[in-house]
């Protein structure tokens, strides 16, 4: 067979070969293609749902934030109306004093009774042999006339709280506590409750070696029986010194 036409034939052949690898290649890339076009479709149809969804989310938490908003600014009001009517509260208990002194009404003071329901000693006084600084505040200020206290953590079924029969003789009940220097560096707190059988009748401010001396006064009208714990956060008895100025029942 002639060289030329064995060249032609091989070329031929060749160029056929070549066209039909160029055209599967061609339909490859346009099925790829079209997977590529549809995959980022899906992509795009998720990315739009994630995005309506955390829209959602986004509004719902504004909505809350708002609520959250509205609800602080209804709790700043209170406080402020609490204050408010503190005060008022205060100015009548001031006031009441001030009338108190003026009808010059019998006193008995509650460290000169005796406790229906115990002969445990209660209130000490400086005579009883305590250090003066038990009787000196945080400012020191001398309270060498009163009496002091322990506080410590404890409940109205303690049978150590004292009790005192009043025989519905008495109209309220005054007193004041004052933060002992021998507590200087305790983070403790301490406060009264008074009851009337099971009856919560008062509880005073809770006292801590920041605080002011606290004054408190009541109503005991009606009441037959007066317990009075002496509650705090101090878990050992004897580790926490109160000073009481004075406690007192009015007629």
């Amino acid at each position: 067979m002639d060289k030329e036409i064995i060249a032609a034939w091989i070329n031929g052949k060749s160029a056929i070969i070549g066209a039909a690898i160029g055209g599967i290649c061609l339909i490859i890339s346009a099925v790829i293609g079209l997977f590529s076009t549809n995959d980022l479709k899906n992509d795009y149809k998720e990315l739009q749902l994630n995005q309506i969804e955390l829209e959602g989310k986004i509004n719902i938490l504004q909505e809350e934030y708002s609520k959250l908003e509205e609800q602080s600014e209804i709790e700043k009001q209170t406080i402020n109306n609490l204050k408010e009517q503190n005060k008022i509260w205060e100015e009548e208990i001031n006031n009441l004093k001030e009338e108190i002194k003026t009808l010059g009404i019998h006193k008995i003071s509650i460290f000169d009774l005796e406790a229906t329901n115990s002969d445990e000693r209660n209130w000490f006084n400086y005579s009883d042999g305590y250090s003066s600084e038990c009787f000196v505040d945080k400012d020191g200020n001398e309270y060498l006339t009163a009496h002091m206290s322990f506080h410590h953590g404890t409940d109205k079924r303690d049978i150590l709280n004292p009790t005192y029969l009043l025989d519905n003789e008495y109209s309220l009940c005054e007193g004041q506590i004052v933060w002992s220097l021998v507590n200087e560096d305790s983070k403790e707190k301490a406060w009264i409750e008074f009851y009337s059988g099971d009856t919560l009748l008062y509880t005073t401010k809770a006292i801590t070696a920041d605080s002011e001396p606290v004054d408190f006064t009541f109503s005991i009208e009606g009441v037959k029986e007066l317990k009075i714990v002496k509650n705090g956060t101090e878990p050992s008895y004897g580790r926490l010194t109160i000073i009481y100025p004075y406690l007192n029942l009015i007629e």
